[in-house]
């Protein structure tokens, strides 16, 4: 692995990591603002609206996890591009050159050094997935971004004005624009639990039982939120913990397989280096074609 690769890996986990602990900040509004927590029809998010005493202490954390989690899926992505520039050569490769390309690369994968940074460079569904996940948790990001950017102007569970402003469509454009980015960070939820799904098979246990209870949570959260004769205070809480969990496991299984392409032999950088190696490993007569 490269110099440069480590470091990567690091800050996705180390990224992921802040982001579950900062996601974790509601804990604190059991002493700072019980009201909002403990009511049946209030939104975690109602904990930073413009008209609570310690709102701005939940806008600052909800705006830090969604620049963490926006700059792990953006190195997720860097990773993953890599690998499949990588895999998308060889697979033009054996279609130009035929069986010689395709025994010549089998020879250069055997070597100790390829195995080093391509043991699995036909990641098929597996690959997709990691796309779809780390896409996921960029519209994650933004929509947690905005979420905070344009906060709750008041609390409608618990503020009558308010609740009469929401039922005349009389809210500031903020509040419009506080659940429209909210969404965008709701099916970013969504969609980086189905690239996770997609790649089930690659993933630990563990990582597999995470997966599923996060998305029964935050199915669970959003039917509550839909449908006011359903308690959804504590729903949301629920929802809030397995996200951070799933948070702190997600790196593991995308990174232990993108680790293996995003590595370099002898300091050659970049998949272009994996090129050069398996050019060099194809038959004279091939590569004089080529």
């Amino acid at each position: 692995m490269t110099r440069a690769a480590v470091p990567a890996n690091r800050q996705i986990r180390l990224l992921l990591v802040l982001a579950a602990l900062l996601n974790c900040t509601w804990i604190l509004a059991i002493w700072l603002d019980p009201q909002v927590l403990h009511h049946d029809r209030t939104f975690l998010s109602d904990l930073a609206a413009n008209t609570r005493p310690t709102g701005y202490l939940f806008r600052l954390a909800d705006a830090m996890v969604g620049v963490s989690v926006l700059l792990a899926g953006i190195l997720l992505i860097t990773i993953i591009r890599t690998s499949q520039t990588a895999g998308n050569y060889l697979k033009s490769m054996a279609a130009v050159d035929g069986d010689q390309a395709q025994a010549a690369y089998e020879n250069w994968l055997a070597q100790p050094q390829a195995q080093k940074h391509c043991q699995d460079v036909e990641l098929g569904a597996y690959l997709k997935g990691a796309k779809l996940a780390a896409g996921g948790l960029i519209a994650f990001g933004v929509g947690t971004i905005g979420a905070a950017f344009w906060p709750l102007s008041c609390t409608v569970a618990l503020d009558q004005g308010c609740r009469r402003a929401d039922l005349d469509l009389s809210l500031p454009f903020t509040d419009f624009m506080h659940a429209g980015t909210s969404a965008i960070a709701q099916i970013g939820m969504f969609v980086a639990l189905a690239g996770l799904l997609l790649g089930f098979k690659e993933l630990g246990r563990f990582q597999q039982v995470v997966t599923v209870l996060t998305l029964l949570g935050i199915i669970w959260a959003s039917i509550t939120s839909v449908f006011p004769q359903v308690p959804m205070g504590y729903s949301q809480i629920v929802g809030a913990l397995m996200w951070s969990l799933l948070l702190v496991v997600y790196p593991y299984p995308l990174l232990t397989k993108a680790r293996a392409h995003h590595g370099r032999p002898q300091g050659e950088a970049g998949s272009q280096g994996l090129v050069e190696d398996l050019e060099s490993q194809r038959p004279q007569g091939e590569a004089q074609n080529g």
